[in-house]
Order: C-alpha cells, then structure tokens, then sequence
C-alpha cells in the first residue's frame, strides 16, 4: 500500500495574477508600445538583425535604446524581433516607465511555481492551527527581526525547524506552463478609504486561466516520527485541506467585503467579494488568493493577531509597519492593492475606476486513485512555444471583448462559416467559463459552433463548468437563437 496520496490540482484564476521575478522591465529597451499593445522586445534578434559589419557602428547600435531601432512595419505579431505581446498599455509612457515582470520558464511561457500555492496553504494552516491549539497573541514569542517575527509561533504550530515541520508532508509541484497568450497588461494602484494612490504597472496571467499541477501528500511522514514530535494529530489538518482553507477565506472574504463597503467607488471590488461568498463550491474545491496583491492579512494570522487590540498595537509600533500618521485603534492594513480600469476622455485626461482585487483563483484537488470526469489529462513535458495565436483583445483588467481589427499591415483572415448543427442531445468541450458572471462558452463536437452557456442552462447539482471539460447538453432553438440547456459533465 503506498505511505502517499497524489492528487491532481487544478487552478483556474478567477482575477488577474501577478508573481514576480523582482525585475522591472524598461520602457523603449525592454518593452515598446504600440497600436494599444505592450510588446516584449527580444534584443537580441534585434540587434542580429541590424546586420552591421562596422564595429564602431555596432558598438553605437547597442547603446541605442531597442525600441528606437525599430521600424513600424516591424509590429507583427509573429515578428521573431518579440518575445511575446501583451493585450493593454501602461499609463505611464514617460521615459523611465517601468514594468514589473510575471514570473515565466526560459521559453517565456507562464506557469505557476508550486511554492506560491504551498505558501497561500501554508498560511491558512497556521491561522487554523492558532485557533486550534488554544493559541493567545504573545509578545514574548515575536522575533527581534522583523522578517522572520512570527518564526516562534509558526514553530509551535507546525513544527521546531523546517526537518520537523508538518508541510515536509505536503508535496506541490510547479504547474505545467501556459502560453504567452495568456498575458495581459494590468494596471494597478494601491488604494486608501481616502483615495487612490501609487500607480503600479504588472504583466499578470489573464482571468479564466487554468494551471494544472500535482500535489503528494506523504503519509509516511504521519507514522512515528510524527508522533514523536506531537505533531501526529495535525496530520488531519492536511487530510482535511480543502475544509481548512475555506474557514480561513471565508474570514478573509467577510474582511475585505468590510473594508470595500467603506470605498464608494470600489462597488465592482465589493460585489465581487459578494460572488466569491456564494460559489457554493464541492468538498474537494477552495479558493484563495495567489501572488502579488494580497496584502498583509493574506501573509499573516492576521485576524487572529487582530483578535488582542493591545498585542496588535504592538506589533504595529514595534515592527514600523504603519505608513504615515496613524492613532491607536485605527484599521490595520489601511489600504489595498486592486486592479484599476483606465479610459480616456475627449479631452485626452485619464479616468481611472478601481475593478478587482488580484490573484484570485479556485483550486480543485482531485484524488487519482478517485479519477473523476473532470481529471486533469497526462501531464506531458513542456515544449518551447513557436510562437501564440493572436492574443484576444482584453479592456481594463481581465474583461474580454471582441478580438480588434487586424494591424494595416496584415491581410484580413476569412472566417470559415460555421456548418449548420440540428437542436437535439449533443457533446463538446468548454472553451472557457467565467465563475464570477457565471456564463462561458461551449465548442459543439463535430462543428466550429460555439454557443453561449448561463449557470442557469446547467444541470440541477452542476455550480460551475472548467475550461476544457466535456460536456453533454441538449441544443434548443426559439427566438432567442441557439442555446444549450441540461448541461452537464462527461
């Protein structure tokens, strides 16, 4: 009998994700921007293809910015001269404008590094840990430094030393990557009950993105050496993960809906917290917050710390985390980072709209020796991309809307038309499916048909649809077009 359990995980964002490399790319020498797109120049095929033979020219053309050398007719999208070309534009485009880089493997290509999701799973079993134990808030358990301030009561909790730690159980690899295409430019700022402040530009991987990964959970480490260190009983925190990390979101979603509610032009932040509050997902779901954008109470205990306004008083005084004047007993964090929608008026000024938090995501944890409809496929090792299809065109942070017209210089493509396909019972897969607006789209087997599908169509028991499952419903027409009702998994 093996001393393991494997399952198959599955991530699909609900909002934008920004993980860092802790680079920021350089306006006009590591990125340009052109005809509303942000494009990732390779300076190195740009600089071969000066093809210049002089040594003091070539010597000139390397100290030239790379966005100066090149020509209009240059921006295509399968132009070798880029890496890869991000849907949306940065505010700012002042010489000096920076870009904060997402985190990709050598072939550029997105994916999700297994110690961000095992950090977001770690945080919330120790904030359940805290109230399991009986913990109380201890000023003598803080450490002097204040990287690792909390190191004492993260021991007691989960172990003495990472070798005696309850997650050397708990195994997350990296997820398999996903195309470039999936980029997109967001912009962000940080946001007070006061106002908005601080731009802040990010690549980020696109809403409705799915990353697939594999997580072992070691039960072996659960036998005598567990017991030895009395940490036998914890192991039911990670048999029971998905439990665990609702309670800890459910606390967190309830917070933030609190702060937004004190926003008046975060209204789209709030009713998205309202959303994320009534998913309903299965016993084997969660979701939580990945990445950049978090912010203090998605690192820490935080409501747990919160809980002794004295002993938070002071971690704040001690630790210097307050930012400009503060009184005892003021909202600690005060403010947030969120996506912000950026339009223009008439006149040329920039209207910016606070939308969405960051680096929401939904994780399903499936059992293989439990296969279920939905189970990931074989993993396969990554291959370099040639290069992605022409990325959908994105408005603002992550809202889709019809693709643009092709660039002049490129031929406008014919759109074979879709054959004619009979209502009646049929199967396909889902192209994708927003949880948060609860609608997607379905490709109908057999057909370039893709019909619009509403959380209403789906079968009574079905809450949500994941890009990429089969699907079997039945095609009705009335005057209200083609559409599929009773949709359900296969």
């Amino acid at each position: 009998m093996p001393e393991y359990t494997l399952f198959d995980a599955r991530v699909t964002l609900l909002t934008p994700l920004h993980i860092g490399t802790g680079r920021d790319l350089l306006l006009d020498y590591d990125y340009a921007v052109r005809g509303g797109r942000t494009w990732r120049i390779n300076e190195d095929a740009l600089l071969d293809a000066q093809d210049v033979e002089d040594l003091a020219m070539a010597d000139a053309l390397a100290r030239t910015p790379p966005a100066q050398l090149l020509r209009e007719s240059d921006f295509q999208i399968d132009s070798p001269l880029f890496d890869y070309v991000l849907q949306g534009i940065p505010r700012s485009r002042q010489a000096g404008a920076q870009l904060r880089e997402q985190i990709k493997n050598v072939w550029r290509q997105p994916y999700l590094p297994g110690s961000s999701l095992k950090g977001a799973l770690r945080t919330a079993l120790a904030w359940h840990g805290f109230a399991a134990l009986h913990m109380r808030p201890d000023v003598g358990k803080l450490n002097r430094n204040r990287k690792w301030a909390a190191q004492g009561i993260e021991r007691d909790i989960l172990g003495r030393s990472p070798n005696y730690d309850l997650l050397r159980a708990l195994h997350v690899g990296d997820s398999d990557p996903v195309g470039s295409d999936r980029l997109m430019l967001a912009n962000a700022q940080v946001l007070t009950r006061g106002g908005a402040s601080a731009p802040i530009e990010l690549e980020a991987v696109r809403p409705e993105t799915v990353f697939r990964l594999t997580v072992k959970l070691d039960e072996g480490l659960f036998s005598d050496w567990a017991r030895e260190l009395g940490l036998g009983s914890r192991a039911e925190w990670l048999r029971g993960l998905p439990t665990v990390v609702r309670a800890h979101v459910e606390e967190r979603i309830q917070t933030e809906r609190a702060w937004y509610a004190g926003v008046q032009e975060a209204q789209e932040a709030q009713t998205f917290y309202g959303e994320l509050a009534s998913l309903g997902l299965p016993e084997n779901a969660f979701v939580l917050q990945l990445g950049w954008g978090g912010g203090w109470d998605s690192k820490t205990l935080g409501s747990r710390l919160r809980a002794d306004e004295r002993f938070m008083e002071n971690v704040i005084d001690k630790y210097k985390l307050a930012r400009g004047r503060r009184r005892p007993g003021d909202a600690f964090p005060k403010s947030r980072r969120i996506l912000v929608r950026v339009r223009q008026t008439r006149d040329g000024r920039a209207i910016e709209q606070p939308a969405l938090p960051l680096g929401w995501a939904m994780v399903e944890m499936i059992r293989r020796d439990e296969p279920s409809p939905e189970a990931a496929p074989p993993r396969e090792e990554p291959v370099p991309e040639v290069r992605a299809e022409r990325p959908v065109t994105v408005e603002g942070p992550g809202v889709p809307r019809a693709p643009s017209a092709p660039e002049p210089s490129e031929a406008p493509v014919a759109v074979p038309k879709a054959p004619a396909v009979a209502p009646g019972p049929h199967t396909g897969v889902v192209v994708r499916f927003n949880l948060i607006q609860k609608q997607g789209t379905i490709l109908v087997d057999g057909s370039e048909l893709q019909v619009e599908v509403r959380l209403g169509q789906l079968r009574k028991g079905v809450r949500y649809l994941v890009a990429g499952a089969r699907v079997a419903f039945t095609l009705v027409q009335d005057d209200q077009g083609i559409h599929p009702e009773d949709v359900r998994r296969v």
